[in-house]
Parts: structure tokens; sequence; C-alpha cells
């Protein structure tokens, strides 16, 4: 999972955003590098340890990610930037007396940036050789599911909600996207429930191209409000009437 950032600010992972901001302002005065003249590198650390742990979970949408694939997850993972994995194999060999012997290999398995689940990764000779000869390991990529984007192709889905007022009046959002970077979502025009955004650029990484991006689709939902009061009813009424 990498850094515990619960564990970090001495929180359970259940924390509200009060205690996470109380422990944080805690821990931040204790750690400040010019209160540590004597170890201040040391202190810098976990200063900054600290500041990243509290950014990340004072964040809904960094927090829920986070949580769900560690701190990993923050930077991508998905095989959106690719990876390198190692694994453990384990060969079976037949020996000219009958006797099978076992030996273990660690397989480095590099994954490309946009490869796509189902995508085969072959080491030849590497399997079993039960006296026909050795067999080839085959990996066979599969994805996570992620708790705001889903894949489609090169492109990327999420969905974002809207209260009524920004969809009539409009809105800015901000969207962290599986780099890291941030864009801001906007639009001054009425958005009426299940329209779509799409923007080019800033979906999934084309393993094809390697400078290529598909395009990030934004469902709108509209958060209407459950009750208005006859005041409020009034006044829509002569907005929308006039």
């Amino acid at each position: 999972m990498g850094k515990d950032y619960y564990a970090i600010l001495g929180v359970s992972k259940t924390a509200s955003e009060d205690e996470l901001k109380k422990a944080y302002r805690k821990l931040a005065l204790k750690w400040h590098p010019d209160r540590h003249a004597d170890d201040k590198q040391d202190a810098e650390v976990k200063f900054k340890n600290i500041s990243e742990a509290y950014e990340v979970l004072s964040d809904k949408q960094k927090r829920q990610i986070y949580d769900t694939y560690g701190e990993e997850g923050l930077k991508g993972g998905e095989i959106y930037n690719g990876c390198t994995k190692k694994l453990k194999v384990t060969r079976r060999v037949l020996g000219q007396a009958g006797a099978v012997s076992t030996s273990e290999k660690v397989l480095q398995v590099d994954v490309k940036p946009g490869w796509k689940a189902g995508t085969k990764i072959r080491f030849q000779k590497e399997g079993d050789d039960m006296g026909h000869g050795a067999q080839d390991i085959v990996f066979v990529l599969e994805e996570k599911p992620h708790p705001l984007f889903k894949r489609d192709g090169d492109d990327l889905k999420v969905d974002m909600t809207l209260t009524l007022e920004e969809a009539l009046c409009g809105f800015k959002k901000p969207v962290q996207l599986l780099s890291g970077k941030t864009i801001q979502v906007s639009n001054t025009s009425v958005v009426k429930p299940g329209q779509i955004s799409r923007m080019a650029g800033y979906g999934m990484r084309v393993s094809r191209q390697p400078n290529g991006y598909g395009a990030l689709v934004i469902t709108y939902k509209i958060q209407f409000p459950t009750s208005l009061t006859p005041s409020q009813k009034e006044k829509i009424h002569e907005a929308l009437t006039q």
C-alpha cells in the first residue's frame, strides 16, 4: 500500500474532516522544521509526510482512491502510466529417472502505458517441461475497476453531479485525472440531466501512440432539491416565466 496516511496522522480510517484537521494542525506544529534546529532534516521529512497525508485524506476524491488502491492509485497506477511487476513462478521438470524437480524463478513483466485488459505477455520456454519440451508461460493482463473512472477503449468515462443551481446558472469544478493533474471543467449554459461533455486528450494513454490520449467523457447528473417552500416556488416561477 505504500505510505499509511492514517497512521502518519494518528487517526482511524473513519476519521471525520474535523478529526483530520485537528490531527494535522497538532502534528504540523510539532514537527515544523523551524522548531527542530538540531534535527532539521528528520523534521522536514516528517513534516512533508504529514502535509502529504492531510492533502490526500482531506480531499474526498483522493481519499476514496487511496482507500481503494493505496498510494499507488493516486499516481494513476491502472495501466495508465505503465509499470513493472515481478512475479515468482515455480517450474516443474521431469528428469530421466522419472522424478520431478521444481525450481523457482522471478519473471519481470513490463506493462506498457495504455495496454488493454486481455493483453498477453508471453515468456517462451519458461514453463514446465514434463518430457515434451519446455512450455511457455503466458500472463494475461486484468484491469482493476477504478472508483471514479470507467475505461471505454481509449476513453475514460466519469460522472459529475451538479446542483440544480449549477445546472441552470453555470459551474466550474475541478477533476483530478489519473496522471495526478487537475483540470477545471466549466460550463456557462444550461446543462440537462444525462448531457455529455467530451474533452479530447484527457483520457487513457494510447499504447500504440507514445504521446496519444483518448478523451475524458463526462456525464452530468443533476441533483434536484427534495422540497421547495412556497416562496421558493414563487421565485422560480417568476424567473422562468419572464
